[in-house]
């Protein structure tokens, strides 16, 4: 399994490829990291207001098929990162309740700690746009 995190603030500052286009750059990531089921990409901007651009990302997380989330600053990245953890460690799972002569079906959130290596991979954006001023 890949996980691949993307940090940008979505702001295209000069592209070649990509010029103004989103889209292609999910799709590019689409078929590049979740061609497989047991790979997650997880698209983060960082920013607020202008310093963002948010429907290049909302754009870049719909045609990628991942999710795309946003925050303010670098500092709340440790808390998104243990978000991350989480969702690439749970499982849905079915369990039959029984008691007494009842019964029924139940779908229940699973963490599971596996001694399965996950490749990780940062894509950090280091354009002009991402620096912070001061």
């Amino acid at each position: 399994p890949w996980l691949l995190i993307i940090i940008t603030d979505g702001i295209d500052n000069e592209s070649q490829k990509y010029s103004g286009y989103p889209a292609g750059i999910g799709r590019y990531v689409a078929t590049r990291f979740m061609h497989e089921q047991t790979n997650f990409v997880f698209l983060i901007g960082v920013g607020a207001g202008k310093e963002i651009d948010a429907k290049a990302l909302i754009t870049l997380g719909e045609t990628g098929g991942f999710p795309a989330t946003t925050i303010a600053a670098f500092p709340m990245l440790e808390r998104l990162f243990l978000e991350i953890a989480l969702q690439v460690s749970q499982r849905l799972v079915g369990r039959r309740i029984n008691i007494g002569n009842l019964s029924w079906e139940e779908i229940a959130r699973e963490y599971q700690v596996s001694q399965v290596p996950l490749d990780y991979a940062f894509l950090i954006d280091r354009s002009s746009s991402m620096n912070e001023p001061g």
